[in-house]
């Protein structure tokens, strides 16, 4: 009579043992599983930190290399000797506290000429003429032609005639390179007189051009009435001796000097023919004479430079670089740059 309770006690108590080995199982599995899923989030965050990471030091290293063109176009505009800095190795070479790094080198190319090129200039000294204007007391002809030259007058009456007489002077070369034997002159007592010519040639874009006159009394009166030479395109004045960051006044001796003016021109200069003006005023009432010779116009291509740079910005474990072309003009003032090619590596 007890076999069949004990036989049922038994079956209950494996079938109890069954159930809990089921449960460890499953807590077991699903502590898998959950370490796993935890173990891949942790994975995953630290792949999402190591890529935000890398990108945020590609990000500074790009700007450090940018930095490096901002820093080297400030130094070629404002160091005169900028072309010795960067010959040999880095132009620029920094390194930072947190061991971030800024590398500039960079290879010039010459471009330009330093030869200047004649302009024509007709009667350049003065031969071909052989007389002088009218002079009467009153209505005189207050302008004419002296073959190439225009020549206009204003003068006040004296007691002699209208002044100013203009005309040539035989007394001879005056000044080094005339190659003729008369000298221009205008003779002033109270008045101003002016030579002016057109030219067949045009302004070109970055160039630098330089008229120079020489100037004097020549003899023909004690005192040298005020000059000035200005160049013109159309109505359009370029450059004039009456402004003393253009003027450059070279002492020939004997009461003579050449007077120089130089301007560049744009990349888009205006296309009015080229007009010279040689002028002298006295307004002192005492007799004063300026004689011009040897007129000469020229013209110099801007020297330019070609420079290929490559700067490198180095920050963390990431580098960054970029190679440029920038273009140099050297002018008389100033000099400065423009970025002409950009390549990202």
């Amino acid at each position: 009579m007890n076999h069949p309770i004990k036989c049922q006690s038994q079956l209950q108590l494996s079938k109890t043992h069954s159930n809990r080995g089921a449960t460890l199982m499953l807590v077991l599995i699903a502590t898998i599983v959950g370490f796993s899923a935890a173990t891949g989030i942790l994975f995953d965050s630290q792949t999402v930190v190591r890529s935000f990471y890398n990108e945020d030091s590609r990000v500074r290293a790009t700007h450090l290399s940018e930095d490096g063109i901002r820093i080297a176009r400030f130094l070629i505009e404002s160091e005169a000797d900028w072309i010795d800095e960067m010959d040999g190795g880095y132009f620029i070479d920094a390194v930072q506290p947190d061991s971030s790094r800024i590398q500039v080198s960079g290879r010039v190319i010459r471009l330009g000429s330093d030869v200047w090129i004649d302009i024509p200039v007709i009667d350049n000294g003065f031969e071909l003429a052989s007389s002088q204007l009218p002079n009467p007391l009153f209505g005189p002809p207050m302008s004419g032609s002296y073959g190439a030259w225009e020549a206009t007058r204003f003068g006040l009456v004296e007691t002699g005639p209208t002044v100013p007489n203009i005309g040539i002077s035989s007394i001879g070369t005056v000044t080094e390179g005339s190659s003729g034997g008369f000298i221009r002159f205008l003779l002033s007592v109270t008045g101003w007189g002016m030579f002016s010519q057109t030219l067949s040639e045009t302004l070109e874009p970055n160039s630098r051009y330089r008229l120079s006159v020489d100037a004097g009394t020549g003899s023909l009166a004690t005192i040298l009435a005020e000059t000035s030479v200005s160049v013109y395109a159309g109505g359009e004045l370029l450059a004039e001796s009456d402004d003393a960051d253009c003027l450059t006044i070279l002492d020939l001796g004997n009461g003579y000097s050449t007077y120089q003016v130089e301007f560049e021109t744009s990349n888009t200069p205006v296309t009015d023919a080229l007009r010279i003006e040689l002028r002298s005023s006295s307004l002192v009432g005492v007799l004063s004479a300026t004689v011009f010779d040897h007129i000469r116009f020229e013209r110099q291509p801007i020297a330019a430079d070609l420079i290929e740079l490559e700067s490198i910005g180095v920050y963390r474990s990431q580098q960054f670089v970029i190679r440029p072309k920038i273009l140099v003009n050297t002018g008389i003032s100033e000099t400065t740059t423009r970025i002409v090619d950009w390549i990202e590596e």
